[in-house]
């Protein structure tokens, strides 16, 4: 992302371009948060305000920053700037964290489902027609066609 929002020849104008594309995603990050939070009660409430604390905290001292008279501190550009990257990292982790829960017993029962359906059409396949009902087979191509 660095190289996307980079100022050549001036490193204050290039870290300012980074920390305003870094504000303006987390900020997106944090309202994304709050829906689902909202939506999905799944994600832990400390972690959730750890997080809001954290962002809370980062968007106070990015506007204190923006707000300064005279010249920027690099420095301050970039320690602001890694504190926002946290935060989106830990968000991340939060997220992936409360997704990628797996339920075996769930896939095990999706797995069976899936197999005896296949079971069932190739058995449907193999059926002789008998002259009173009509045949089906030929519908079980239908999607392959």
């Amino acid at each position: 992302m660095a190289d996307l929002f980079a100022v050549e020849g001036n490193a204050a104008s290039s870290g300012l371009a980074q920390l305003a594309a870094y504000s303006i995603n987390a900020w997106q990050v944090s309202r994304f948060l709050h829906s689902y939070a909202l939506a999905a009660q799944d994600l832990p409430a400390e972690k959730l305000q750890r997080l809001q604390d954290q962002f809370s905290s980062a968007v106070e001292d990015y506007e204190r920053l923006l707000a300064q008279a005279g010249p920027l501190a690099l420095s301050e550009v970039e320690l602001l700037r890694s504190r926002f990257r946290r935060y989106l990292r830990e968000a991340r982790a939060v997220c992936a964290e409360s997704w990628a829960r797996f339920q075996p017993v769930c896939m095990v029962a999706g797995c069976a489902l899936l197999a005896s359906s296949c079971l069932l059409c190739w058995l449907a396949s193999r059926a002789p027609a008998s002259a009173s009902s009509t045949s089906f087979r030929h519908l079980l191509f239908y999607p392959l066609l």
